[in-house]
């Protein structure tokens, strides 16, 4: 692959030498401190088995990448929280001479960054492996880029989120958020409340999954941050477990979530959240707080305090949609979600125009909820909460393409799968977003976070159409969150297409191909 063609682009490219050879046959040998290496080859062989032919072994003899440590710093300063909860450092040099190819960085982290861009720069030719000879200074714009995906609506498999994990480092994004309950199912096993999974069907995680694939995303440099969402969006577990309802009187038969007043909703939501807590060893849980549409705000407020609270006990922070910083209690070291866009501010009218009129009481009370929204970044701000940048614009990637599409074979897909609430947008508008443009724009004074991509599974029947939808998208994303280059170069046909074999190796084969020049 060409520097050109490397996604994200880094911070800074230089020369133009000649080819390096640096692997016979399909092998890559690296060289470096055993220690170093034992905390980044078991991701970066797996990943690269994954991705390509060849292999990245702890090899001591013969062409090698050299890879060493250095205080030197490398980079612009990055920007946002560390998901993993301690300093983070991901920059990394790479000089490609000689035969060698020299990686440095001060932290092991910086070392997996360098050896993703390898396994992507790197081209199985003749007589071994090569690599495009010249220099090149690599680190994040923003600490926090991660992707949230849906795995309550449609279940997806552990293989099949390790496929995504494996995706999420060869880009440099290092957090995986699993959206693990909502409405239509609850996809984590509980040791207390059995009948949560029972009663959803089509598939969970067991505790023995949940902690396999946080180690899995460990070992690829990736934070895994579980959701439990609460007190809406919790249909499923109200139709596990009745008693938690206790004597709520809901405003609509279709509306549902836990009451605070309710001692039997209280006791299940520490009781999830400190499962939760134990299988998975990273520093934050999500706890969900978004579209509780029918709560009263004080009940709400009541709820989320005490759930956050009870995070903090667990020695935990607390991620949670914005919603949940009407509650007062987010603090600064917790993180507030922003998701909702000026461009898809809720429309009560418009959407009752193409609404049964039964339902028109529904969009009242959803409508009550988001008249709250624009205050909520000010919350935030009073608590001094820092905020990750998740706009639904352009950030929600089950939002239908506005491109058209280059393989007519997609067109059924294209028309079927994406929220049909949401503008189509084209996959272009992500080479023109900048994150701290947005931020500077959309959220003034908070201090950002970071940014996270979002994938919605209302409209998704299969694996084939998370990856229509994820890509090429999400590497956009990523591109945005690590390096935000000048537009005009992300979006082409060509670049793009460097990277399908990539794509199919991890079986994301049905990613979308707009017709792009």
């Amino acid at each position: 692959m060409t520097p050109e063609a490397l996604l994200p682009v880094p911070a800074a490219w230089s020369g133009a030498g000649p080819q390096v050879r640096i692997g016979i046959g399909h092998a890559i040998g690296v060289r470096g401190p055993e220690e170093l290496l034992a905390a980044v080859l078991p991701g970066t062989t797996a990943l690269a088995r994954r991705v390509r032919d060849l292999t990245v072994h702890g090899a001591h003899h013969g062409p090698a990448v050299q890879v060493s440590l250095t205080q030197d710093r490398p980079g612009p300063a990055t920007v946002g929280v560390s998901p993993t909860g301690a300093p983070l450092d991901e920059g990394y040099t790479l000089h490609l001479v000689d035969g060698v190819a020299h990686l440095a960085a001060a932290t092991a982290t910086g070392i997996f960054r360098g050896l993703t861009t390898v396994v992507q720069l790197a081209q199985v030719g003749t007589g071994g492996v090569w690599l495009p000879g010249g220099q090149l200074r690599d680190a994040p714009l923003l600490a926090w880029r991660g992707l949230s995906l849906d795995v309550a609506r449609d279940f997806r498999t552990v293989a099949e989120v390790e496929a995504v994990i494996d995706l999420l480092a060869l880009y440099k994004l290092n957090v995986l958020h699993l959206h693990l309950t909502d409405n239509q199912a609850w996809r984590l096993v509980s040791a207390a409340y059995p009948q949560l999974t029972a009663a959803s069907g089509g598939g969970a995680f067991s505790a023995a999954d949940l902690r396999h694939l946080a180690g899995y995303a460990a070992d690829r440099f990736c934070t895994l941050v579980p959701e439990i969402d609460l007190p809406g969006h919790t249909a499923a577990a109200l139709a596990a477990y009745p008693a938690l309802a206790g004597d709520t009187q809901y405003p609509h038969p279709l509306l549902s979530y836990l009451d605070p007043g309710v001692p039997a909703a209280l006791t299940f939501a520490r009781t999830v959240l400190s499962e939760v807590a134990d299988l998975v060893p990273g520093p934050f849980l999500h706890i969900g707080g978004d579209e509780a549409f029918g709560m009263p705000p004080e009940r709400y407020a009541a709820f989320v305090a005490e759930t956050i609270e009870h995070v903090h006990r667990l020695g935990r922070r607390v991620v949670a949609w914005q919603e949940a910083a009407r509650s007062g209690r987010l603090t600064a070291t917790d993180v507030a979600q922003l998701w909702i866009s000026p461009k898809d501010t809720f429309d009560a009218e418009a959407i009752k125009a193409d609404t049964p009129a039964e339902h028109h009481a529904l969009v009242d009370l959803a409508a009550e909820t988001f008249a709250l929204a624009p205050g909520d970044l000010d919350l935030a701000n009073a608590t001094g909460t820092p905020v990750q940048i998740s706009s639904s614009s352009p950030l929600y990637l089950d939002r239908r393409y506005a491109d058209e599409g280059a393989d007519p074979a997609q067109q059924s897909r294209r028309d079927r799968v994406g929220f049909p609430g949401y503008q189509p947008e084209p996959v272009g508008l992500l080479d023109r977003w900048h994150p701290l443009h947005h931020a500077a724009e959309h959220l003034p004074g908070a201090q950002v976070a970071g940014g996270e991509a979002a994938l919605w599974a209302e409209t998704i029947e299969g694996f084939d159409d998370v990856a229509f939808l994820l890509l090429p998208r999400l590497v956009l994303v990523a591109e945005r969150l690590w390096s935000a280059p000048e537009p005009g170069g992300a979006v082409t046909r060509r670049r793009l297409a460097a990277h399908a074999d990539f794509w199919a190796r991890l079986g994301l084969r049905e990613w979308f191909r707009p017709a792009l020049p």
